[in-house]
């Protein structure tokens, strides 16, 4: 585990916690893996596929290795948007919606 971390912090600038190394396919494949492979069908082949999930933790969009997130930032904000829209509505419009975009610019992700 210690090169893993020592490899994702030196060559992505990874400042975020680090779980430990888990199987994400197979036959011992984590849960939440198994989850999100059968409800998208997008199978990892891969380090560091990236899954989309909402708010009734249905995937939404999945996106393999060489994807930036840098490239989904406007989806992941979209599914955002969506979130917040549905809360104001289910509060009969009275919830104010922020319509602030993300603090993080995307060139910063």
């Amino acid at each position: 585990m210690p090169e893993i971390i020592e490899f994702v912090t030196t060559e992505y600038k990874v400042e975020f916690p680090i779980f430990n190394k888990i199987s994400v396919v197979g036959e011992h494949a984590d849960p939440a893996f198994k989850f999100l492979i059968e409800t998208s069908s997008v199978v990892p082949d891969w380090n560091f596929y990236k899954y989309l999930v909402d708010e009734t933790g249905q995937v939404i969009g999945a996106w393999g290795t060489r994807t930036l997130v840098e490239d989904i930032f406007d989806d992941i904000q979209a599914a955002v948007k969506k979130v917040k829209a549905k809360q104001a509505r289910s509060a009969g419009g009275k919830q104010k919606v922020d319509k602030k975009e993300s603090e993080t610019p995307k060139d910063e992700l």
